[in-house]
């Protein structure tokens, strides 16, 4: 009995020694609300032990000075349950109250964060050894602070947590208003509303990030792997291109063979030889199916050459795109799946007017390519509404064919092409995407629908 009685002195002992130094001008006579709060169930025992001392050792009443009241503070058991949760949150790292639990001789080594904040929380509540020691963990952490905190009146201790709790520096005065017996209800319900709706905040917040983070991946899993596509059709169209290269060396050795023999034998021919003029008309023959086939071949090399600039464009368009993590654009296709190249005769547009709105500005040169090499009028207008209509509207009444790639574009420019199309009577196509292929299937349709129609004999 006489063991218990001694270790709660001590205690006492300790907490009048913490508040000692969190109040030095304790010292000094009290006043009236002082003495009126000694037998309040909410107040310090510490303090109130301190209290009584110095009331014991005040001076008499002619002393002319008059000491400032001291602060009464609550226990931490005394706190409202609803604060009880912020405040081990906030003003106690997740490590020191793990190393209080341990002190205390909880299992810390079984339980996991939530665990160890709700253990702590729970302990906190009620008068105890755990409670006690996290009491005085958060005047000692707090020192300084508290010590000019609970001399704050109510409005300065408002005004000033508005402020700190704007900046987020805001945990020893949250551990200060809490301890606090003059406070009224309605601040300390502000106090608690403004941690309470932050967290909302955060976790919402925290949810959206998450949102656009998965998002994000998600386009660049798609970049990756358009990406690698994109790397095996380059290296295919380079494997083809040097087999088209070999191909083309061993036709000109055969045909620098020829012409050797050629020469052979017009010499001979010269010299009277009775059967030259049939080996020499065959050789011709032979000549001449073998320039036809040099031809092809050049032909072949310019197609591959010109997929494999294409290629490599469409390629630094992509890294671009990876590299800014933005949403993906249409790549462009490797080769006009139609074959709607120069030399194409089944795609003549007969020079009608094709006006392309929208689109990557810097294939505008590829796109007139496209239309010119088609046999039609190349125009163009970027997509940008801040000029006005006007423009846009005379080259949509000069045009014959209007194309509109939406992936590329402004929301005004494809309501304004739909609008102008339908005033005018044009033909409008709004395409998907903005690449080669797309332009070209678009003419190659055009031109098949349309002129083809107009090309057959009645």
């Amino acid at each position: 009995m006489s063991t218990g009685v001694s270790k709660q002195e001590n205690a006492h002992e300790m907490q009048r020694g913490q508040n000692e130094s969190l109040f030095p001008q304790q010292n000094e006579l009290p006043d009236a609300a002082t003495e009126a709060l000694m037998e309040s169930e909410l107040l310090n025992p510490v303090a109130r032990t301190f209290l009584r001392n110095a009331m014991q050792a005040a001076p008499t009443a002619d002393t002319k000075q008059v000491a400032e009241p001291t602060p009464v503070l609550k226990r931490i058991w005394h706190i409202h349950d609803f604060l009880m949760c912020p405040i081990i949150g906030t003003c106690l790292t997740l490590g020191e109250q793990k190393q209080i639990l341990k002190k205390a001789g909880e299992p810390v080594k079984k339980m996991d964060d939530y665990d160890i904040h709700a253990r702590l929380v729970q302990l906190a509540g009620t008068e105890n050894k755990t409670a006690t020691r996290t009491e005085t963990a958060l005047n000692r952490k707090y020192r300084k602070e508290l010590a000019t905190y609970v001399r704050l009146s109510e409005e300065e201790l408002c005004d000033l947590w508005d402020e700190q709790f704007a900046s987020g520096d805001y945990a020893a005065l949250l551990w200060a208003a809490a301890v606090r017996t003059d406070l009224s209800e309605e601040t300390m319900r502000d106090l608690f509303a403004d941690i309470h709706m932050q967290m909302h905040t955060l976790s919402e917040q925290s949810r959206r990030d998450r949102q656009c983070l998965n998002r994000l991946e998600t386009e660049n899993h798609k970049l990756s792997r358009q990406v690698k596509e994109q790397k095996k059709m380059y290296r295919d169209a380079l494997k083809d291109n040097r087999l088209l290269q070999e191909e083309r060396a061993e036709a000109h050795r055969k045909c620098a063979y020829l012409e050797k023999e050629r020469l052979h034998r017009t010499e001979k021919t010269e010299t009277g030889t009775s059967d030259v003029s049939e080996e020499l008309a065959i050789l011709k023959r032979e000549n001449e199916l073998m320039c036809s086939e040099l031809e092809g071949l050049a032909e072949s090399v310019r197609f591959l050459q010109q997929a494999y600039d294409e290629l490599e464009t469409e390629n630094r368009a992509l890294r671009t795109k990876k590299e800014s993590a933005k949403a993906p654009e249409a790549t462009m296709a490797a080769s006009p799946p139609c074959g709607a190249e120069k030399q194409c005769p089944a795609c003549d547009l007969c020079s009608h007017r094709v006006l392309v709105v929208g689109g990557i500005k810097k294939m505008e040169c590829f796109y007139r390519k496209t239309v010119e090499n088609c046999g039609g009028t190349f125009e163009y207008h970027d997509g940008y509404m801040q000029s006005g209509k006007s423009e846009l509207e005379s080259k949509v009444r000069r045009a014959d064919l209007v194309l509109c790639p939406v992936n590329c574009n402004s929301h005004g420019a494809c309501l304004m092409v739909k609008r102008l199309g339908k005033k005018y009577g044009k033909k409008v196509r709004m395409l998907p995407g903005s690449s080669l292929s797309s332009i070209s299937q678009s003419l190659w349709k055009y031109e098949k629908d349309t002129l083809c129609e107009k090309r057959l004999p009645n």
